[in-house]
């Protein structure tokens, strides 16, 4: 099963090619599997805020 990958920085969106795209997958869903009470299977979002002075 293919999952879609969108990054974004501000308003700007990143390209990512097939690896590249493969590798975030891989990595953000095995960090969050072992986590209690997270099903992997469905949609994920990631928001990472701004440095703050």
């Amino acid at each position: 099963m293919e999952r879609e990958l969108e990054i974004r920085v501000g308003d700007r969106r990143i390209a990512t090619n097939d690896f590249t795209k493969q590798i975030i997958i891989s990595a953000l869903t095995g960090l969050l599997k072992p986590l209690k009470h997270v099903d992997t299977e469905k949609n994920i979002q990631i928001t990472i805020g701004a440095l703050k002075n």
